[in-house]
Parts: C-alpha cells; sequence; structure tokens
C-alpha cells in the first residue's frame, strides 16, 4: 500500500496501515454509491412517441483518479537544484541524486489530502420528451432535460498560503516546511434545465434538413 496524505490537523504524513491509520488513510468509506437508471418509451397511438429517463452517474474526476492520496511523502522524493548563471548546480553526466525516503512526521516540499469525510460526487440526470410526427416524414421533438450534481470534486488550494506581513514569505506560512499544499474536497454542486426543440426532415431529394433550438 503506497498510500499517504497530509494531516492538516498534526502537519504530519498519515501512511495507510502505520500507527494505527486505516488502509484508506483514514478518509471515511461511501457507502451510498448506488447508481439506479431506467428509461421507457410508448407510443400512444401512430406518429407519437413519449420517451423519459432517469439516471444516477459518477462524477468523472480530473484524469479518472483524485490524487489527493498520492504521490506524498514518503513514497515521493522531490528533489530541487538551483543553479546560478555561471556555475550549473548539476550536469546530466552527473545524473539526479538519490531518492531520499522522507519521515512522514517531517514531510517537505508540496502535498496533498483528502477530506476525511470525502464523499464520491453523483450527478443525477432525467429528461422527458414528446415526438410527433406531422406529415410527409418531418418530426417534431419536444424535450426537458435536467440534471443536478453534489459532492463534485472540488480541488481547493492552496491550504499553506501566507499570512499578510513584513518577513519572509516562506516563514509566515502555516506550515514553513512545506511548498503548496492541495486538498480534495467533495463540495462542489451543479444544476442545469433546459427546453430542446427539434424539427428533422429525412432526406428527400439529396436535401436533409434539422433544426435545433435550446433554451436553458
Amino acid at each position: 500500500n503506497r498510500l499517504s496524505m497530509f494531516d492538516p490537523a498534526t502537519g504530519t504524513m498519515l501512511v495507510a496501515g502505520l500507527n494505527g491509520v486505516s488502509a484508506t488513510g483514514n478518509v471515511s468509506t461511501d457507502w451510498k454509491g448506488i447508481e439506479p437508471r431506467f428509461g421507457f418509451a410508448y407510443s400512444p397511438f401512430k406518429g407519437t412517441v413519449i420517451r423519459g429517463g432517469y439516471g444516477i452517474f459518477s462524477d468523472f474526476a480530473e484524469g479518472g483518479l483524485t490524487p489527493g492520496a498520492g504521490p506524498n511523502p514518503p513514497f515521493l522524493d522531490q528533489p530541487t537544484l538551483t543553479s546560478n548563471s555561471l556555475v550549473p548546480a548539476a550536469t546530466l553526466a552527473q545524473g539526479f541524486p538519490a531518492p531520499m525516503q522522507q519521515d512522514p512526521a517531517h514531510p517537505s516540499g508540496s502535498v496533498w489530502f483528502r477530506d476525511k469525510d470525502y464523499k464520491a460526487g453523483r450527478v443525477e440526470q432525467w429528461n422527458f420528451s414528446i415526438q410527433q410526427e406531422v406529415g410527409k416524414g418531418v418530426v417534431f421533438t419536444a424535450a426537458y432535460v435536467g440534471s443536478y450534481g453534489d459532492n463534485l470534486l472540488s480541488k481547493e488550494s492552496n491550504f499553506n498560503s501566507p499570512a499578510p506581513g513584513p518577513g519572509v514569505i516562506q516563514s509566515n506560512r502555516p506550515y514553513p516546511n512545506l511548498g503548496t499544499i492541495t486538498a480534495d474536497m467533495s463540495r462542489g454542486w451543479n444544476t442545469y434545465d433546459a427546453l430542446q426543440v427539434k424539427v428533422e426532415k429525412p432526406v428527400t431529394h439529396n436535401l436533409y434538413v434539422l433544426f435545433g433550438y435550446t433554451y436553458s
């Protein structure tokens, strides 16, 4: 298990499976990830179709993964080489310095953490439409489409911003031994409602017509 994350309460790294830390880095498990989906289509009489549907979907995190649990020390080393305009700090022939495993009790560099009450984001989507053939193959469709998302991934940065005032910037940070501290939180939300109208005429005499309008 190479999972670790920053603990803002202690300023140390929580390493999964060590010192009483759970296998999830003390992040609570979300057991409410049930995602039912259903739809229907009904034709009450010739030329008319009524359709509808509803579903719950998972929020797609950036890159497919959320990095709140890593890469973090002690499984990550972030060496810094600073050269001046005349003398290089290192050359390619010398290679990179050997990696050093950090002490989880005294991390350095930039770190991530995830809210201990983190919940997987979910998006509810629903729609209802009436489709009517109005003659000569022309089809008119009116639909209502809506969605609502909650617990969406929200990357919060920077938890280590220096307080305004005189002095060295780094020493004014809440955690002077660290750089950027980024958090994965699940407090984003969105909502969407729309009226969609479409008129479609199939190909006749090499001509296809499609008109669409959305008000949201």
